[in-house]
This record gives C-alpha cells, structure tokens and sequence, in this order.
C-alpha cells in the first residue's frame, strides 16, 4: 500500500489559501477520511512463517537465506493509501512533501496524480501520514515492517507466490494491471506502503 495521495485537480490547494472557512472544511473532509482509513484496517493473526524465497520464485539476492519469523498480531489497511487523500493530508496539514520536484510532476503527469490512483509517496512521506493517523486516532501507526507486509501478503506467510484465488499473478483477472511506466527519481517504482497498528482498535 502506498501511503500518501494527490488530487487531479489541486482544488484541496488552491482553496486552502482563499479564506479560513476552508478550515473547516478541511477539518470535516480529514475527519471522514481518518475514519476510512481505520475502518480499511483488517486483523492479521500473527504466527511463524519461513521469510524470504521460500518457494524459489525469485532470483533477487535480497530474498535469501530463507529464514523463520515469528510475529504478533497486527492490523494493517486492505488497500492502498489513495492520492487524494495523501493530497487532503497534504492541505490538511501545510505538510510538504520530501520530493521538491513534487509539484512538477504533478503538473506534469495529472493523469498519474488522480485522485483514485495509489498515492506517490516517499518514505519520508508515508510515514508522516501514518505518524499523523496516530495522531489524530491516539494509536499507534505506522509502516509495515518487511516482515508484516510479506506475510500478510502471502495470506499468512503460506508456500504461495501470489496470494490470490489461484495462486497466480493474471493482470485485469487475479490483479488490477496498475500503471507500469511511472517511476521515482532513483528509476524505481514509487515507495509502497501502508499504514499498521500494533494495538487493537477501539470498537
């Protein structure tokens, strides 16, 4: 999950400056969008699974030795954190983003900066989200380690690959396509992330 987001059309932006109304619009749109993200969290029951390349599936050197993780429950979001409410974090807060080509890219690519699209986020950026998400809900939130987000996406650390109906990865069938020719400065695709609590949420 991505952890930050944009609006195609910065009304968020422009708005904000205009008169201190705006404030309490702001105030009532984050609101609603705190209360989104809390309910998008999932429980994960915790437990052991081997990490890594289990399967042999990859020949990156960053998935081997193969080693055994225990962990704790956690929650962590079904989906990722859309542009548009990175973009709302962003009015919302007066927060900047750490890419300072930021706002040119978004004039540049509108079509990549969509409100429903994941959002472009460092990890700077996404942890700033989740860091303010704990804020506002006085819970503690933050990234996916490496570990939570393997297991929780190979549906509990199984021996599968993809963790889908049947155990493949079929873009527009198992998989949403996704964009394929958006990269960051460094060439690699944006930062994914999501947002994670250790603790339980008050029901």
């Amino acid at each position: 999950m991505r952890a930050l987001l944009l609006c195609k059309a910065p009304l968020f932006l422009l708005v904000a400056t205009v008169t201190s109304g705006c404030n309490i619009y702001y105030e009532s749109k984050a609101e609603d969008m705190v209360e989104r993200q809390m309910r998008a969290m999932v429980h994960v029951e915790g437990g052991e699974f081997m990490m890594g390349n289990p399967g042999g599936w990859s020949v990156r050197s960053d998935t081997i030795p193969v080693h055994r993780v225990v962990l704790d429950d956690f929650y962590i979001q079904k989906y990722e954190i859309t542009q548009g409410d990175f973009e709302l974090f962003i009015a919302h807060t007066g927060y900047r983003p750490s890419d300072n080509r930021y706002g040119k890219m978004r004039e540049n690519l509108p079509e990549r900066f969509a409100d429903e699209l994941p959002a472009v986020a460092s990890w700077r950026d996404a942890n700033a989200f989740c860091q303010w998400l704990g804020e506002q809900t006085g819970l503690t939130i933050g990234l996916p380690s490496e570990a939570q987000w393997e297991f929780a996406a190979r549906a509990r650390g199984k021996m599968i690959q993809y963790a889908t109906s049947t155990g493949q990865a079929i873009p527009d069938e198992t998989i949403a396509a996704g964009p394929t020719h958006y990269n960051t400065q460094d060439g690699r695709p944006p930062q994914r992330s999501a947002a994670v609590k250790t603790r339980g949420i008050p029901t």
